[in-house]
Order: C-alpha cells, then structure tokens, then sequence
C-alpha cells in the first residue's frame, strides 16, 4: 500500500507540473471565452452558446502546428 500510495504522489507531482506548462493556453481560452459571452452586450446577435465556444476551441487545438516541445507547442496554441 505505502508503495502505491508514493506512486500516486509522483504521477501526482508530475500532472500538477504538466498542467503548469499548458496554463498559458487555458488562460488564452478562458479570455475568448468570456470575449464570445459577453459580445452579446454589443449586440444581441452576438449569442453564443458553450457548445459553440468548444467548436472554436477544437478548431484552435486542431490547427495548432504540433511541436514535441510542450512550449512551442503552448505558444502555436496560443496563436492558433
């Protein structure tokens, strides 16, 4: 059990340190997001849903160049 339980404080460890790397790009989707949600305020027409929201984003992540260098990588999803 003791062995387990050191196992799932590395893999632990090692998924908070992954989730570190790809923050910048959360924080880019979270601004667009908020951006759609309150384009509304313009004009009505401007109504997006989540589901929309997440259309835009796989579209981002699928046109992201790839890189085996997580900040490359980061930064083409940031820019796509």
């Amino acid at each position: 059990i003791e062995e387990k339980v050191g196992e799932a404080k590395i893999t632990s460890v090692k998924i908070d340190e992954a989730r570190e790397l790809y923050r910048p790009a959360a924080a880019r989707a979270s601004l667009v997001y908020f951006i759609m949600n309150d384009l509304c305020r313009i004009h009505p027409m401007y109504q997006f849903s989540l589901k929309a929201f997440k259309v835009v984003f796989a579209s981002a992540i699928e046109k992201a160049e790839p890189s085996d260098d997580v900040k490359i990588r980061v930064h083409n999803l940031i820019d796509s």
